[in-house]
């Protein structure tokens, strides 16, 4: 379900939206269970699918031997907070441009996570 270009998005509802498709998969025990690259994949296409832009990142690296759950959050979490801080309020509209821009970061931040290990 992806949306026209010219939609933007608020910010919150996609930090939620976000945060599903982790919290979906996720309870305290789970962070430091292993993931196969099926799972990671499934994962992957979640995440870029909720940030309804039109863009594919294909996963081309060596999937790691030791991808934990928390790998995939915390890559996730991290690279939202440091491009939409605490301090962003919550209503701010997020356009096409900037959901792309924010999407490719978290793919590329989680995808080297996923090869690290």
């Amino acid at each position: 379900m992806h949306q026209s270009k010219d939609n933007n998005l608020g910010l919150l509802r996609l930090v939620e939206n976000l945060e599903n498709v982790i919290n979906r998969e996720e309870n305290i025990l789970s962070l430091i269970s292993l993931i196969s690259k099926k799972e990671y994949l499934r994962l992957r296409t979640s995440i870029i699918d909720t940030f309804e832009i039109e863009d594919d990142y294909p996963f081309s690296g060596e999937f790691g031997s030791e991808v934990e759950l928390g790998d995939v959050s915390t890559a996730l979490r991290e690279t939202t907070l440091e491009l939409y801080p605490e301090t962003t309020p919550p209503h701010k509209k997020v356009t096409y441009e900037e959901r792309q821009a924010w999407c490719k970061q978290v793919i590329e931040t989680m995808d080297s996570a996923a090869t690290y290990y």
